[in-house]
């Protein structure tokens, strides 16, 4: 009866003269074929620096709007949205399906492989985080038994909405995934994929102990983000996906 959902974008003009990104979140109530977000249960958010310092007491939440998200099939749907932010101002977006999860075909979930067969399996999809950096998450997809797709949403090192993201390969019990950081163009009518690059933000590698924990390390390639590493603990999983023990 409830999804998370994730909006991956960038600012719009009047937010700052610098092409930025932007990541806005919610829980939604889903309704038939709609996921429905309102505005109390969504979110836009600052946050401190990126890096070992990062303070999750200085993450600020903000309502940013009300969002519907109603599929006509397993491939296809419509977003309309209206933020409480008149800079983002309302609108609708056509949806198309970009990835889906291994082994859970749509209409029909289905049990995953057991922790004992596989040290990375389709069960550990979700979203995860590290206690001590509250305000910054990781959206992890196992596309197959070789690939899975990382989305990890951040801070910059000043403390703006950053998110990383690709398709990273697995090899036995890790993942590694080589990230990208996209940049370019702005939220709402301006709007231009083609203005969209992604230069490369650094290597992040996942580790998993269990359905519940695990460890992932990172190393830059931009100076001011370093490298580090930091635990991960499941924040949501995912409907007809049970993890075995």
């Amino acid at each position: 009866g409830r999804a998370l959902v994730y909006w991956f974008t960038y600012t719009p003009p009047a937010v700052g003269s610098e092409q930025s990104q932007a990541w806005i979140g919610g829980i939604g109530e889903i309704r038939g074929s709609s996921i429905v977000v309102p505005s109390a249960d969504s979110w836009i958010s600052s946050g401190p620096p990126f890096g070992p310092d990062f303070d999750p007491g200085r993450v600020a939440l903000s309502p940013w709007g009300k969002f519907v998200l109603s599929f006509t099939d397993c491939g296809n749907g419509l977003m309309y949205y209206r933020s409480d932010d008149p800079d983002y101002g309302s609108g609708s977006l056509d949806l198309r399906r970009l990835s889906s999860i291994d082994t859970l075909a749509c209409g029909e979930p289905a049990p995953a492989p057991p922790l004992s067969q596989f040290a990375v399996f389709p069960a550990l999809s979700g979203a995860w985080y590290d206690p001590t950096h509250e305000g910054e998450r990781w959206l992890l997809e196992i596309l197959s038994d070789r690939q899975a797709l990382l989305a990890w949403f951040s801070y910059d090192p000043n403390g703006k909405q950053a998110w990383f993201l690709n398709i990273g390969e697995i090899d036995g019990d890790a993942i590694t995934f080589d990230l990208t950081i996209p940049s370019g163009t702005d939220f709402g009518p301006g709007f231009d994929p083609a203005e969209i690059i992604r230069p490369p933000w650094g290597r992040a590698v996942f580790r998993f102990d269990g359905c519940s924990s695990g460890s992932m390390s990172y190393q830059s390639a931009l100076e001011d983000y370093g490298s580090g590493e930091l635990e991960l603990v499941r924040l949501t999983s995912l409907w007809g996906l049970e993890c075995s023990p």
